[in-house]
């Protein structure tokens, strides 16, 4: 799959993330106060599927910074969706389990012992 074609489909998804969020707002699915919240989730589905698909398609390390963001999305849209109060602490364990995970991805480096 060629570079371009892969922003085009991140582009084509998040053009109708922007329409279903609407959508759902317009059609009181959800409330007009948090659509935007709900907008922020849809994008950061679609950082983190643009991370995979990189991942499998490019062979681009998977944990770069359009997983992480993606991440940071899906954890601030749920958390301003189901109320910041009780979902805080959320964003402090998945920030460890990335970092924890990073460092066991990462490709190890052999350290050199210097000679005095």
């Amino acid at each position: 799959m060629r570079k371009s074609a892969l922003s085009d489909i991140m582009s084509g998804l998040i053009v109708l993330a922007i329409g279903i969020s609407f959508f759902l707002a317009a059609n009181d699915i959800i409330p007009w106060d948090k659509w935007w919240a709900y907008l922020i989730t849809f994008f950061g589905v679609i950082f983190v599927f643009d991370a995979v698909l990189r991942n499998r398609k490019l062979s681009e390390r998977l944990l770069g910074s359009r997983f992480i963001a993606g991440v940071i999305l899906l954890v601030i849209g749920f958390a301003f969706i189901l109320s910041l109060k009780t979902w805080w602490p959320i964003i402090l364990i998945v920030a460890g389990i990335l970092i924890v995970i990073k460092g066991i991805m990462s490709p190890k480096q052999e350290s050199k012992i210097e000679s005095s």
